[in-house]
């Protein structure tokens, strides 16, 4: 009862004939060849043309253990869950471990809500991202969610709103992906002006649980607004001249037709910093911008 989909999204090597020599071998593989539209565009068309009940999305450069599906699935089922996670490590193009995620301990099943809650913290990277782990596909197609086109850091905007649509999340330890980090890639080669994306995803947050009356949810998505505005302008900091004035214009220009989105701070020197970075971009320094 496996359906694998590979999508060519424009490849320009010998991808596209390696899929159909696949798709020749393997009756359960569908090949579908698009122009290049990127990531989010290659998951809307999986989703859209899949045949399931359940969605699993493997990156191109990645690459998952034996019985990763087999696995995800029983714990799926198991638990009566909406969302199936296992736990992942990281190498670089050498394959060379890079650093590992702290571990999930043992397996847990908690509710969709807890799992927005997580994706607030700080080290969200191992919940937010889009791949180790099955989702049902009905998360999806009942309650309209797709990722958006055009940004990097698809999966901030709709991570979130799969979480809060399920009603059962269980997270497993057993580590089955491998993530494999390239420094050319658009979200690995440091911080640059299409890394703002990731702005626009968390007012997409603020939107969101406003329209579902939820306040306080509403008021968390704007504290981490605001911390992620200043991590970046921390980040830009770090790049050359001409690059850094770029970047800080780009989030003054935001912060200017947003400020209603991030809420007064009760730390005055919080607030400081937004001000700072609003009105003066390029004379704020690093200190002033560190958390």
């Amino acid at each position: 009862d496996l359906e694998i989909i590979l999508i060519d999204d424009g490849s320009t090597d010998e991808s596209g004939n390696l899929c159909d020599e696949y798709a020749g071998r393997d009756d359960r593989i569908i090949v579908i060849h698009t122009d290049n539209l990127g990531v989010a565009s290659a998951r809307n068309v999986g989703i859209e043309r899949s045949t399931g009940s359940i969605i699993c999305f493997i990156d191109s450069d990645d690459y998952v253990a034996a019985g990763y599906v087999r696995h995800l699935y029983d714990t799926l089922i198991k638990y009566d869950a909406e969302i199936s996670i296992c736990d992942f490590d990281e190498v670089d193009v050498d394959n060379r471990a890079i650093t590992s995620t702290s571990r999930f301990p043992e397996v847990e099943t908690f509710p969709g809500i807890k799992g927005v809650h997580l994706l607030f913290q700080s080290n969200s990277m191992r919940f937010v991202v889009p791949w180790c782990r099955l989702i049902r596909k009905k998360l999806f197609t009942e309650h309209g969610i797709r990722y958006p086109l055009s940004r990097i850091h698809e999966d901030v905007f709709t991570t979130m709103k799969l979480f809060y649509h399920a009603r059962t999340i269980v997270l497993s330890p057993n580590v089955l992906y491998t993530y494999r980090r390239r420094p050319e890639s658009l979200t690995g080669g440091g911080i640059n002006m299409r890394s703002l994306d990731v702005l626009y995803g968390y007012k997409d947050h603020i939107d969101f649980f406003i329209s579902k009356k939820e306040r306080c949810l509403a008021r968390r998505a704007r504290v981490s607004l605001r911390r992620k505005i200043l991590s970046l302008a921390s980040q830009a900091m770090t790049r050359e001249n001409v690059v850094r004035e770029e970047l800080l214009y780009a989030l003054r220009d935001f912060c200017r037709v947003n400020w209603r989105l991030y809420p007064i701070s009760a730390n005055p020197l919080v607030q400081v910093r937004l001000i700072a970075l609003a009105v003066f971009p390029c004379c704020v320094s690093r200190y002033i911008l560190r958390k």
